[in-house]
């Protein structure tokens, strides 16, 4: 009875959602609408493979390599209240559920892996009853992803149908009715909060540090777990978030920080920095790299080129730049990054910060650091490092959002050589007072951490 009844009613949803016209100010509405957006980004396909017809073939044979392979023990603590489902593996799953325990003050019981719970224990039976869920879905999915533009999107259903269907069975089967989702930048987000509603399951999301506006603008949840005060002003001003209550929390890796910059570390006076995402590799290797339909890749060379011009004319400065994760992955990917460095800002001299070293915990390594949208210039904040945005008119419609702390900081929106200098003259005190950032500070988010209000 129970598969007959998940099997209903997440079948019933996904393609109501999918092909049938709701109310406007819906939750349906707004699930379809996430569901269906082509700007949202897609993780777990390549765009290499949106070329491919034959795409929903190959998701199928990853799930039931995945369904009939090797078996993975789910993480289960008796003593736990609430589900966390997440998109970083089992075994990786250990700081995640440390930073929801401290921020909701209750004991995790099961941990999901949304990419895992077709490998969670299942016997034969019912993985025959997931092969039938596949089966009927690419029924329909595969003639669609033969002629489909938008294949992709209707490639990844496979696994959001199948993934919504198991996530409901182990929740139910764990005995709990608290959920805390961190994946919700996937577009199943949403239409699995109207589904574990079904099921009387109240959903908690917890986003990254990043903008809500990149990939949650439309967010449905019982509680929402804020990682940074920007945040707090974009549930004010984003018309498709609809939620009860708010969490206080920090950025999740902020606590990791704390030992380092408990203590203020002075920063490199006539320093630069340059927080790459990476986005021009991302561009070549065909995977991610647009937010909001801007090309990313386009932004950062052009904010590469303002910084060049800015050095020209400024020469007692000097730029220091930080790689992304994905540009120091080998020497390779590094000599590939110098090549294209060179080919923008020639003979210009700059130093790379220390390879090794993660990002936040170099930040003294520069006075003042500027990027297209990374989450490291937030971390900055919480320490008392002085950030900088680089967000001009003809960039993200929706970051930051005018009249906001972050728009404050937004060198795109002035005039780039002259706001640069003016920061580069304040202490940190003056630049955190003169821009309104004060409440951005560990200590001050610290005593509020897993606090609620009414949103």
């Amino acid at each position: 009875m129970l598969f007959i009844k998940l099997f209903f009613n997440v079948q019933f949803y996904y393609l109501k959602t999918l092909f049938i016209k709701q109310n406007r100010q819906s939750d349906l509405a707004f699930a379809s609408e996430y569901l269906l957006n082509e700007n949202s980004s897609i993780y777990r396909l390549s765009a290499i493979e949106k070329n491919k017809p034959h795409i929903s073939l190959k998701v199928t044979l990853r799930i039931l390599k995945r369904l009939f392979g090797k078996q993975i023990i789910q993480y289960q603590n008796k003593n736990g209240e609430l589900v966390l489902i997440d998109e970083v593996n089992t075994n990786e799953s250990e700081k995640r559920i440390s930073f929801i325990e401290k921020v909701t003050n209750q004991k995790v019981h099961t941990f999901l892996s949304k990419e895992e719970l077709v490998q969670y224990n299942l016997n034969l039976c019912f993985k025959v009853l997931v092969l039938f869920i596949i089966g009927i879905n690419l029924f329909w999915l595969f003639p669609i992803c033969l002629f489909s533009k938008k294949r992709m999107h209707y490639a990844q259903y496979l696994y959001f149908i199948t993934e919504s269907f198991l996530s409901i069975y182990f929740i139910l089967k764990s005995g709990s009715t608290k959920v805390v989702m961190s994946c919700i930048y996937s577009q199943d987000s949403n239409i699995n909060y109207i589904l574990f509603k079904k099921f009387n399951i109240d959903v908690i999301k917890n986003p990254s540090e990043d903008a809500l506006a990149f990939d949650n603008q439309i967010l449905l949840a019982d509680g929402l777990i804020i990682c940074n005060p920007y945040q707090i002003e974009e549930v004010k001003i984003l018309q498709y978030v609809k939620i009860k209550y708010l969490i206080n929390g920090l950025g999740e890796q902020a606590l990791e920080y704390e030992n380092k910059y408990r203590n203020f570390i002075v920063s490199d006076n006539n320093v630069i920095g340059y927080y790459s995402s990476g986005s021009w590799l991302r561009k070549q290797q065909s995977m991610n790299y647009t937010h909001q339909g801007i090309d990313c890749a386009e932004q950062e060379e052009d904010l590469l080129i303002k910084l060049k011009n800015f050095l020209n004319e400024n020469t007692n400065f000097k730029l220091r730049i930080f790689l992304h994760p994905v540009e120091k992955r080998n020497g390779e990917t590094i000599e590939k990054v110098k090549c294209y460095l060179q080919s923008i800002l020639g003979s210009l001299s700059y130093d790379f910060a220390d390879f090794i070293t993660p990002t936040c915990l170099n930040f003294e390594a520069c006075n003042v650091a500027i990027s297209l949208f990374s989450g490291s210039s937030l971390y900055r904040l919480n320490f008392g490092y002085k950030s900088l945005y680089y967000s001009p008119i003809n960039s993200f419609k929706d970051f930051p959002f005018k009249n906001t702390s972050l728009q404050n900081i937004n060198i795109g929106n002035t005039d780039f050589n002259l706001f640069l200098l003016e920061v580069l003259n304040f202490s940190e005190p003056q630049f955190f007072k003169i821009y309104n950032l004060e409440n951005y500070l560990y200590s001050k988010q610290l005593n509020k951490i897993g606090t609620l209000e009414a949103a």
